[in-house]
């Protein structure tokens, strides 16, 4: 640990002590549990000074801004778990087949290496493999791990689900009409990208341990290990509620039998699914970034399923009542 991060870690302590820290993760686990949560419901601002999804950073400057930034949101009577999120990046589970990371400014993709359906043939069993994106996870782990001794969480990365993984490798338009007229391809290649998910998940548990966070929709957001794991899925957007029940579900419900259960996000509209989804075996939460607290509730999510709401902050006092109103289960980020 050098002197920066031991003089950080010990402003940490003071702005969080651990009853600060225990009465927070108390409040985010009742809702998970369907209680009401003492006080409060659970939120978290989001940070001041950067964008941990758009900035892109080494592990050591992930760190630091990370540290930088618990002191400052510290002055904030929030829910925040001190905790550092590792990033982004969409080429984690392509990287476990070989495709080559492809990087312009913040963006990441990947190289097509499934040009037609018969290309899904010759796909490898998934691996972490040296000097690719899923590996450099692995060495962020280790690196936060040794740099605080396990003094703060470290989340999970964001490596995209299954889903728009093999969309990263095929592309989308190749990726639905091969369901449409090659299902059996189609269903290797989302089982293949199902397990280089839980493997890449796996292998950040086993090295992070009792840090381990398992949720990366906001990097200051917290859930109970019990809830499962985070899928990223932001291709629901195109899909209809059959095609999701058919080539989609079952790839969710894979995930939560491994892992304890599943927590799923998508970005954009994707009110159309949310009813199969909340019946999606194993799934135990939804997270949306731009669908409000309302509009998620009147596609179909009730109080079985607990919610992780994004909101501004000007509209936040207005979701706390709305949630209140209609004993939702809820939790929030709050954007400033």
């Amino acid at each position: 640990m050098t002197e920066q991060s031991k003089r950080k870690l010990e402003l940490i302590d003071e702005v969080y002590p651990a009853q600060r820290v225990q009465k927070s993760k108390e409040r985010w686990e009742s809702v998970w549990k369907g209680e009401k949560p003492e006080g409060r419901y659970p939120f978290a601002f989001g940070w001041t000074h950067f964008n941990p999804y758009n900035d892109y950073h080494t592990p050591q400057e992930r760190l630091q801004k990370t540290l930088d930034g618990l002191i400052i949101n510290g002055q904030f009577d929030d829910d925040l778990i001190p905790s550092v999120f590792p990033g982004l990046n969409n080429a984690s589970i392509p990287s476990m087949f070989g495709a080559a990371e492809i990087r312009c400014g913040i963006e990441t993709v990947c190289e097509k290496i499934i040009l037609k359906n018969e290309d899904i043939d010759q796909l490898p069993e998934p691996k972490i493999l040296p000097k690719s994106a899923a590996q450099h996870w692995l060495d962020a782990a280790d690196y936060f791990m040794e740099e605080t001794h396990g003094r703060i969480g470290v989340h999970i990365c964001d490596m995209q689900g299954p889903f728009d993984s093999a969309a990263q490798l095929f592309g989308y338009d190749n990726l639905f009409l091969c369901a449409m007229e090659d299902p059996a391809r189609y269903h290797r290649l989302l089982n293949l990208t199902t397990q280089a998910f839980i493997l890449l998940w796996s292998e950040q548990e086993k090295r992070l341990g009792n840090a381990f966070v398992n949720c990366h929709f906001g990097a200051y957001d917290w859930i109970p290990r019990s809830a499962g794991a985070t899928v990223s899925v932001d291709g629901l957007v195109m899909c209809s509620p059959n095609f999701y029940l058919e080539f989609v579900a079952p790839y969710i419900t894979m995930i939560a039998d491994a892992l304890g259960g599943a927590v799923v996000h998508s970005c954009g509209d994707f009110r159309q699914v949310i009813n199969e989804l909340c019946a999606t075996k194993g799934v135990n939460g939804i997270n949306a970034s731009q669908l409000s607290v309302r509009e998620l509730f009147e596609s179909g999510l009730d109080s079985t399923k607990t919610m992780i709401a994004s909101t501004d902050i000007g509209n936040f006092d207005e979701d706390i009542e709305f949630v209140l109103r209609n004993n939702l289960r809820a939790v929030f980020s709050v954007w400033q």
